[in-house]
């Protein structure tokens, strides 16, 4: 297992395992993985407010290896297919946003925790298909979502300390 403390530590505003703000750090607090899964959630997130789309909050619950994390988007109403492509690159996002965290980081992505959103991903297709255009391609919406995570990355790398330590974030 790689020693990711150290990286974490000089990441997320600390000098010499001491917080700038003050108090120091805990493991619990920088548990890399509830970094990883704020990373993910907020990828969610950033998305899809940026396209418009409602999102009520994001949380992360539990740690290490039992952590889950949820974007809570409740029920949309997408009445577009500006919209309806919006909200399946905002789904993908969140494994863009992970992807990234894990590169800077150090750490192996695990498609783990993509596993319901691809599966939110194919139910909706599933759903729609008769009125989703042929150009929707999972492809083409993952690439749309790793441009879409790289333009909210400033942003999310910044909100991911808070929600790992907080669990929750509006």
């Amino acid at each position: 297992m790689t020693d990711t403390s150290r990286l974490i530590s000089h990441k997320f505003d600390t000098v010499n395992g001491k917080s700038i703000y003050g108090a120091p750090h805990t493991d619990q607090q920088l548990d890399p993985h509830r970094l990883q899964a704020a990373a993910h959630e907020l990828g969610h997130l950033r998305v899809w407010r940026a396209a418009g789309i409602t999102v009520a909050y994001a949380k992360i619950t539990g740690h290490g290896p039992d952590v889950s994390g949820r974007a809570h988007t409740g029920r949309q109403t997408l009445t577009t297919l500006d919209q309806a492509r919006a909200y399946l690159v905002g789904l993908l996002a969140g494994e863009q946003a992970e992807i990234i965290w894990c590169d800077q980081n150090g750490t192996r992505y695990n498609d783990t925790a993509a596993v319901g959103d691809m599966e939110r991903y194919h139910t909706f297709r599933r759903r729609y298909h008769a009125t989703l255009p042929p150009s929707f391609t999972l492809t083409d919406l993952k690439r749309d979502a790793a441009a879409a995570v790289r333009k909210q990355w400033r942003a999310i790398e910044r909100q991911i300390p808070t929600l790992a330590r907080n669990g929750r974030i509006r």
